[in-house]
């Protein structure tokens, strides 16, 4: 992934807004021995700890596809853990057990349809899903502010993975090789009242058990569902958690109607995200939708909530993978900071900083990465360099998050950059999420200024988004715990 060149201009000079407190109600805080990391001998939670009980089993037999995905693997370096996923593979394998390690393969496991430049998206047949690909995922975020006050947050992503590619298991249909997940996490800010956020447990489905169409698109995974048109939008989009008063988690319910007020833009170029030559080693194609007009209802705990004007949504959709490494290390400790914004005046912004392994747990000063801005339906690429301004450690790991940023943005006909101040509404610390293979990271939505000018016009722009944290975990650590929860899973 390229990198840009970047001087340093204003953005590290600007004040930085404080952070407001929020309390946390997250779940997944592991049962641990005091003072006990997931490194540590101490560590113990339930095999159930990070899934919704009710979606644990599955009727489709994932552990015949998971031991195909073992079988095709050679020269794994770790015999130990390869012996554990065979030993998972070979028992009645659970939805959430061969999620977990066909993650651990990490990319061993990929299932070599790499994107390459220059693909013609073709709809309404690109709305729908990507078998042959190894991961594929829509994200979408909700800022809701609420009738008679209040702010509603809500982060979902729908993730699916290709346990095998076509090749293998032939008879199979393309949507039985798959697996599905549901992240989410909602942040509750009500009048006279502290913010709060809630992080729900990880849906794990085998292909079997999800409804899958288009067109008219849809994608039903248990109690959470998106349903829309030919062309997705108006999308209707259902979430519910039954809550679990035992850890502080009330039942919520968001229930809404995203229009289609705003055209999808290309991310990367021309929709292609990855290096730029015939055999990269993983690529993406990555198109979203920006400041989408959203009406609908949010219950808590059996209150109803109605969504007030000036609510909107943000959807990504991604498909792509890698080759499959034939030998070697596993590839751990990278990932990214992500970031999208939502302006007034319908302007939009959304930018990818990538990083190498962490030193001290944190990153470099300056960190450079690349995005799109959008302004009433145009779009163009631009360079970013961020700045971490803070971190916030994790409850439940080892792990520090960044928790403020600074940012600077230069589009291509901009005279001098944007330079961005990003406040989470709450401190990163309860923010941390769940996904797939039991693999954390942050969602922290976000309040955002910016100042600079487009051509000869300043700008002066405020709005919402969501800040991103991927791979700030220490691999050791999250392998540790992945393993614990397979072994106990097995007893």
């Amino acid at each position: 992934m390229r990198r840009g060149q970047f001087v340093l201009g204003t953005a590290s000079t600007l004040p930085l807004v404080g952070l407001a407190g929020c309390s946390s109600h997250n779940p997944l805080v592991p049962q641990t021995g005091a003072g006990a990391g997931f490194g540590s001998q101490a560590v113990r939670f339930p095999a159930d700890h990070f899934f919704a009980q009710t979606q644990a089993a599955g009727s489709c037999p994932v552990g015949p596809l998971l031991k195909a995905s073992l079988n095709s693997i050679t020269g794994f370096p770790d015999k130990k853990l390869f012996a554990l996923l065979n030993q998972v593979a070979s028992g009645k394998t659970t939805v959430p057990q061969a999620m977990v390690a066909h993650n651990m393969l990490n990319k061993y496991a990929n299932i070599g349809n790499v994107p390459k430049p220059g693909y013609k998206f073709s709809f309404p047949l690109d709305n729908g899903e990507h078998f042959d690909t190894s991961i594929e995922w829509r994200y979408l975020t909700l800022s809701m502010p609420l009738k008679g006050g209040g702010l509603v947050s809500v982060m979902v992503n729908f993730f699916r993975n290709a346990l095998v590619p076509p090749s293998v298991m032939p008879s199979l249909k393309p949507v039985e090789r798959q697996l599905y997940s549901n992240s989410v996490g909602v942040t509750v800010e009500l009048p006279g009242r502290p913010g709060v956020h809630y992080a729900w447990p990880i849906y794990a489905l085998s292909g079997c058990d999800v409804e899958i169409g288009n067109p008219p698109f849809k994608m039903v995974l248990g109690r959470n569902f998106l349903k829309g048109t030919n062309t997705i939008f108006p999308l209707h989009m259902h979430l519910e958690d039954p809550g679990d008063w035992s850890v502080g988690r009330p039942s919520c319910v968001i229930d809404v109607e995203v229009e289609g007020t705003n055209p999808y833009f290309l991310q990367g170029k021309d929709g292609y995200v990855g290096p730029q030559d015939e055999d990269p080693d993983f690529a993406w194609y990555y198109m979203s939708w920006p400041q989408q007009k959203v009406t609908g209802t949010f219950t808590l705990d059996g209150v109803k909530y109605t969504a007030a004007a000036g609510s909107k949504a943000w959807m990504d959709h991604q498909w792509g993978g890698g080759k499959q490494q034939k030998s070697g290390p596993i590839v751990t400790g990278t990932g990214w900071c992500w970031f999208e914004f939502q302006f007034n005046g319908n302007q939009s912004l959304t930018c990818a900083v990538p990083h190498e392994p962490l030193v001290g747990g944190k990153l470099p000063q300056f960190n450079a990465g690349f995005g799109t801005y959008v302004d009433n339906g145009k779009y163009f690429l631009c360079l970013v360099l961020m700045q971490a301004l803070a971190y916030t450690k994790s409850p439940s790991t080892n792990a520090t998050y960044p928790s403020a940023w600074n940012l600077q943005i230069l589009p291509g006909d901009l005279t001098n950059p944007i330079a961005l101040v990003v406040t989470p509404t709450c401190t990163v610390e309860p923010q941390v999420e769940w996904m797939m293979g039991i693999n954390e990271y942050s969602e922290a939505n976000c309040t955002v200024t910016a100042q600079g000018s487009v051509g000869t016009k300043a700008v002066n722009l405020t709005g919402v988004g969501y800040c991103e944290g991927v791979g700030f975990e220490d691999p050791r650590e999250q392998q540790a715990r992945q393993m614990a929860y397979l072994k106990q899973s097995l007893t």
